[in-house]
C-alpha cells in the first residue's frame, strides 16, 4: 500500500496507522505548508467521537431550504458515515447548527461509533446558539452531571 501513496502522492506528506492495524485502513494525507503534530496511534477498536463542521448535509431534511435535492456530496458524506461506523452522538439544543439568516442547515456533527457510546452513554452532545460564528458550538457533557 505504500507504494500506491508514494506513487500517487509523492509530494505530500502521509500518516497512517499500519503499526497498529494490519490493513491500516486510516490515511492522513497534507501538502506543505500546513503544519500538522503526530500525538498517537492506537489500534481502532477503540471509542471515536469525532466532532467538525462536514459542510455537508446527509439528507434534504438537514435543511430549510424545502427544495433540497439529495446531491452527489451528500450520498458520498452518508457513504462515508456508514463505512466507518459512526452514528450521531445523541444531542440537545438545535436541530440545525449553521445558520446564514436565510438558510439554516445542519452542517455541524458530532460522530460516534458503539464504542463510544457503550462507555459513555450518560454523555449527550449541546448544541448552543452562536454569538459570534454562524455555527453553533458543540460539545459532550455528562447528563447525569
Amino acid at each position: 500500500m505504500q507504494h500506491i501513496l508514494n506513487n500517487n502522492f509523492g509530494d505530500w506528506n502521509i500518516l497512517n496507522n499500519y503499526s497498529h492495524a494490519q490493513n491500516g485502513r486510516i490515511w492522513v494525507l497534507w501538502k506543505s505548508p500546513v503544519n500538522l503534530s503526530f500525538v498517537a496511534d492506537t489500534d481502532q477498536n477503540s471509542p471515536w467521537l469525532l466532532g467538525d463542521d462536514f459542510n455537508v448535509i446527509a439528507n434534504p431534511y438537514e435543511s430549510s431550504n424545502t427544495s433540497q435535492v439529495v446531491t452527489r456530496d451528500m450520498t458520498e458524506y452518508r457513504d462515508c458515515i456508514l463505512e466507518i461506523g459512526v452514528l450521531d452522538h445523541p444531542y440537545s439544543g438545535s436541530f440545525f447548527t449553521w445558520s446564514n439568516h436565510t438558510l439554516y442547515n445542519k452542517l455541524d456533527r458530532m460522530l460516534i461509533n458503539h464504542l463510544w457510546f457503550s462507555y459513555s452513554s450518560n454523555f449527550i452532545a449541546e448544541f448552543i446558539a452562536p454569538e459570534v460564528s454562524d455555527h453553533y458550538l458543540c460539545y459532550s457533557k455528562d447528563r447525569c452531571a
